[in-house]
């Protein structure tokens, strides 16, 4: 994903918020930046636990899983109800 992208896709932050969100989140190991050509790209560490208390154990992984995929429940009440 572009960091230009994050802010239209995901939230509405201001462009400079979103790198610095990503240079944080590179600071603490969740993100890896990698140059290919002209552009970045970058990886989610998905083995790394999430950092919220209110989580437990959870991993960034099942996280992911909620937001992305569609077979989990949760992503249902993401989802538009269709008539």
């Amino acid at each position: 994903m572009e960091a230009r992208r994050v802010p239209t896709d995901l939230s509405m932050l201001p462009e400079r918020s979103a790198y610095r969100v990503l240079a944080d989140l590179q600071q603490a190991g969740y993100v890896r930046r990698s140059r290919k050509g002209r552009q970045n790209r970058y990886e989610i560490n998905r083995t790394l636990p999430l950092r919220d208390p209110i989580v437990g154990h959870g991993l960034v992984r099942d996280l992911l899983k909620l937001v992305v995929e569609e077979d989990v429940e949760g992503h249902l009440l993401l989802r538009p109800c269709r008539a």
